[in-house]
């Protein structure tokens, strides 16, 4: 991992950004990934232009990138978001922690990026202020989450979406 750095997204990683996020979202079966052409346009057109100005607003949203030293091309992204709720035990200030779109491409995977990405996420928490952090797996994820000291909440996550018009 020695020619990979974590830094924080440019304007300029905007298109490989889209090319890693379509990593997750385009094709394949979970309830989130596009299912044709006009989703796959729809969520791009939508990423663009929410990170056009996500990255020059001064809202609490980090996205940090995995750059290859050499040629700067992101190699991997993760997405942090701070939310305010109704305060808790864990979050007494209300500020709570997501963290979403956490991918590494495949040619760089099991080179410890993941890891990397999230510990600068967390870091980047706390100097937010966040001290309870959210995030939703999957099975493949699970052990390097787990090995971080993420645990699962006790609680079920639901969705609702459009598709599911028939559940109404």
């Amino acid at each position: 991992m020695s020619d990979i750095i974590i830094d924080t997204a440019q304007t300029w990683d905007i298109p490989q950004l889209i090319t890693l996020r379509s990593l997750l979202l385009s094709g394949g079966d979970a309830h989130y990934a596009a299912q044709d052409l006009a989703e796959e346009q729809c969520w791009q057109n939508a990423y663009r232009t929410w990170l056009e100005k996500q990255l020059v607003d001064d809202e609490p949203i980090h996205i940090a990138v995995a750059r290859q030293s050499t040629t700067q091309k992101a190699t991997g992204c993760a997405i942090g978001l701070v939310n305010k709720r109704v305060p808790g035990i864990h979050c007494p200030n209300g500020l709570v922690g997501w963290i979403q779109t956490v991918v590494v491409d495949s040619e760089w995977r099991e080179l410890g990026l993941g890891r990397a990405l999230i510990q600068s996420l967390l870091e980047w928490f706390t100097a937010q202020g966040v001290r309870e952090v959210t995030l939703e797996t999957t099975p493949g994820a699970l052990r390097l989450y787990t090995s971080m000291g993420f645990e699962p909440s006790g609680e079920d996550l639901l969705y609702y979406h459009p598709r599911n018009r028939n559940a109404i």
